[in-house]
């Protein structure tokens, strides 16, 4: 998932409210251990349930973003309520092995990754009958989802690594392969397209 939206603040249970940023503030401080040891207070027990961790409360990453009207809030913020990590502190009642919420709400990148990969395959659906040159397809593919891969990763939180003055994470990292491998095989597959209708032209 992606970093918390402070616009929203969520209960116990994971239910959303609208938040402020003193809001916001005073519902991490509420479980701060999980925000700066990545621990869950269990009754008497403490649990290690996140390696998302901080230095300090202000460090904790955040985007106040509110849903316009016409989209549901989850679309913006969510807490995951009963996630398959086990990451987060208790729910109230529930018995059950995946029995967590994340203590605050965050971008539900997932989701913005089903939306993106949509819209991209729409896009080579309508090209699909228009474009003859063998390989070019591909490369567009390549090219499209690097792209949507590396815009949903500025919502994520991750580990960067630094290279030749550059700091991206690795699926950045990726993402810029995959662009720069796509747009090389598009850029090929047309010129061999092109030389191989020059040569039958000639030919003719």
């Amino acid at each position: 998932w992606g970093v918390y939206n402070s616009a929203y603040s969520s209960d116990a249970y994971g239910k959303l409210s609208e938040a402020n940023p003193k809001e916001f503030i005073k519902r991490i401080e509420k479980d701060s251990t999980y925000f700066l040891q990545g621990i869950a207070t269990d009754g008497q027990t403490k649990t290690y349930v996140t390696d998302r961790t901080y230095n300090s409360l202000n460090e904790v990453p955040k985007i106040a973003v509110k849903a316009p009207s016409f989209l549901p809030d989850w679309l913006f913020a969510y807490s995951y309520p009963q996630n398959v990590n086990k990451d987060g502190i208790l729910i109230p009642g529930i018995t059950d092995e995946h029995n967590r919420v994340l203590p605050a709400p965050v971008f539900p990148t997932p989701v913005y990754e089903i939306i993106g990969c949509l819209f991209l395959f729409s896009i080579l659906w309508i090209l699909r009958k228009k474009i003859k040159t063998p390989w070019t397809i591909f490369g567009i593919y390549l090219v499209l989802n690097g792209v949507e891969r590396f815009a949903i990763e500025k919502l994520r939180v991750n580990i960067r690594y630094n290279s030749s003055g550059l700091n991206f994470t690795q699926a950045e990292w990726i993402a810029l392969g995959l662009i720069t491998s796509g747009i090389l095989l598009t850029l090929y597959s047309l010129s061999s397209f092109n030389k191989t209708s020059s040569q039958t032209n000639n030919k003719n």
